[in-house]
């Protein structure tokens, strides 16, 4: 009779065995699994002029003064092409504008990346004394950058002013900054 209890009990065993190694194969079998996974980056191309730079001329009449260098920008871009910063600008103040000049000192600045200043020598002139407009609107201030994050980047602003200006009127000037690829 032991000899029939022990035959039952190792068929169980057996049975048992191959019960759990049949589950076992019937779920694939696999000791690693995988899935992709993605990874999604939205386009930056930003560009954020900061300050409200204000120049007192005092009487220094007909020659470039400094401003107060409160005025910077910021730029980040993702974009792997290259990118240019042009600038433009409109008059909001109520001085007739042939009578002041206002221009960036880019020597002073330095450009986003591995940017660049075309500009005529380490100024960007955006109107003069006799000027009546802005000349160089649209005109490239920064080119040849791609994918930057900078921030804090100077704006350096001179005006300059003739004896036919107005002292009791303020030039205003609204200067922007846009940022584009060099091929638009």
């Amino acid at each position: 009779m032991t000899t029939i209890k022990r035959s039952a009990l190792l068929l169980f065993a057996g049975l048992f065995g191959f019960a759990t190694l049949h589950t076992a194969t019937a779920q694939g079998g696999k000791d690693s699994g995988n899935h992709d996974v993605t990874i999604q980056v939205t386009k930056i191309n930003d560009i954020t002029v900061n300050g409200a730079p204000t120049i007192d001329i005092g009487q220094n009449i007909d020659t470039w003064v400094d401003g107060d260098d409160a005025g910077s920008y910021d730029v980040e871009t993702n974009v792997n092409d290259t990118r240019i910063i042009t600038v433009s600008a409109s008059q909001t103040g109520s001085a007739t504008i042939e009578n002041y000049g206002l221009r960036l000192n880019t020597g002073n600045s330095q450009a986003p990346g591995d940017g660049s200043f075309p500009g005529n020598g380490s100024t960007f002139v955006l109107t003069d004394v006799g000027d009546t407009g802005f000349p160089n609107n649209g005109n490239v201030l920064v080119r040849d950058f791609q994918q930057v994050g900078e921030f804090g980047l100077s704006l350096d602003y001179q005006a300059k002013v003739n004896y036919e200006f107005n002292p009791g009127n303020d030039a205003g000037v609204e200067v922007t900054y846009t940022l584009t690829s060099s091929g638009s």
